[in-house]
């Protein structure tokens, strides 16, 4: 029962980080897409106005909504000459450690996203060219992040399962 209810939460989890990480992949195109643009209207005297905010912005969109797809896939990197000497069980516990220490890691960045994004949205910050709000984005973050963190639970649940058979 709980292994099925697993299973779903991870398949549920799973998919929100692949449809997180298709919004990146929009976000690339779509800056690709503005920035050739300004190219080309600068040529003729008029740039489109914010480029460089806008690219920055979905900057943030294309790395922060990528992370939970890549600990899903586990694309980042790790450097492993040590630990794969280790027996399997000893593996699964150092896998174990790291993984809590990213979960706290994440969700303190999360939890610092969301009241830096209320504060700004108190006080009214918006960007200085085209005036938009920060708050949203930084509201999007504190999402990405708290997904990357049911991600590494996930991880984390796995690797203490495998620590406690062997």
């Amino acid at each position: 029962m709980f292994k099925q209810k697993l299973d779903n939460f991870k398949r549920v989890i799973y998919s929100l980080s692949r449809g997180l990480s298709w919004a990146a992949a929009g976000a690339v195109c779509l800056m690709v897409l503005l920035v050739c643009t300004n190219i080309v209207t600068r040529l003729f005297g008029q740039p489109v106005t914010g480029t460089y905010e806008l690219v920055g912005f979905m900057l943030v969109v294309v790395i922060c909504f990528a992370l939970a797809y890549g600990a899903v896939t586990r694309c980042h990197t790790t450097v492993n000459i040590l630990v794969r000497r280790f027996s399997q069980r000893t593996q699964a516990i150092i896998d174990s450690i790291t993984g809590l220490v990213s979960i706290g890691l994440f969700a303190l960045l999360a939890w610092q996203c969301i009241l830096l994004a209320a504060r700004l949205r108190q006080v009214g910050e918006v960007s200085p060219t085209l005036w938009l709000p920060m708050f949203p984005l930084l509201y999007g973050v504190a999402f990405c992040c708290i997904i990357v963190c049911l991600v590494l639970l996930i991880d984390f649940s796995e690797s203490l399962t495998k620590a406690m058979r062997k």
